[in-house]
């Protein structure tokens, strides 16, 4: 509410995702407005099912501020299943930020589910 001070938002977001076989293809845009503030985010990646229990993937992530400045996310990442109710998740992120720096993850995770 502008009358109680607090900054209007606005945003739409549009996505797709399409399967063949053991592919997966998806990708969503967004602008997301706060005020005076405009970010346009792509997020796009390609997923390929390589077996009944494991999955590998790679993601694309640009996002822009209305500033200027950039961030860009690339990420190669997985998961497998180990049993009933237990998966195994791994992935690699490379972060390019005009703002913040470059960062590099990797990570590995195990969900379970009781």
């Amino acid at each position: 509410d502008e009358d109680a001070g607090e900054t209007e938002a606005e945003d739409t977001a549009v996505g797709l995702s399409v399967s063949s076989g053991n592919i997966t293809i998806g990708g969503n845009m967004a602008t997301i407005e706060r005020g005076t503030d405009e970010r346009d985010i792509l997020h796009y990646g390609i997923q390929y099912k390589l077996s009944k229990a494991s999955k590998i993937g790679v993601i694309i992530h640009d996002q822009e501020e209305e500033n200027g400045s950039q961030l860009d996310i690339v990420a190669v990442g997985g998961s497998t299943k180990l049993g009933a109710g237990t998966t195994l998740t791994y992935s690699f992120e490379s972060l390019e930020d005009d703002s913040k720096g470059d960062s590099e993850f990797f990570g590995v995770g195990l969900l379970m589910k009781f």
